[in-house]
């Protein structure tokens, strides 16, 4: 009997500057801003990008932005 094994993605997410109870609520970030970014990579197909970094901040078109 053979097992499909998913293919694994890597990859690092920034959250950008979120608001937050730590950091005295100094950023505009919410944290619903920071969990739609987080989601969006998760959810990268078995066809999508692998061992990258996105900060969509500084990089609006695709995130991407070079190790």
């Amino acid at each position: 009997m053979i097992c499909a094994i998913p293919i694994l993605r890597s990859n690092a997410v920034s959250q950008s500057f979120t608001k937050t109870d730590l950091n005295h609520n100094r950023y505009t970030g919410t944290g619903q801003d920071a969990a739609k970014r987080f989601v969006k990579y998760a959810l990268i197909g078995n066809d999508g990008v692998t061992g990258k970094f996105f900060y969509e901040k500084t990089n609006q078109e695709t995130g991407e932005l070079p190790w």
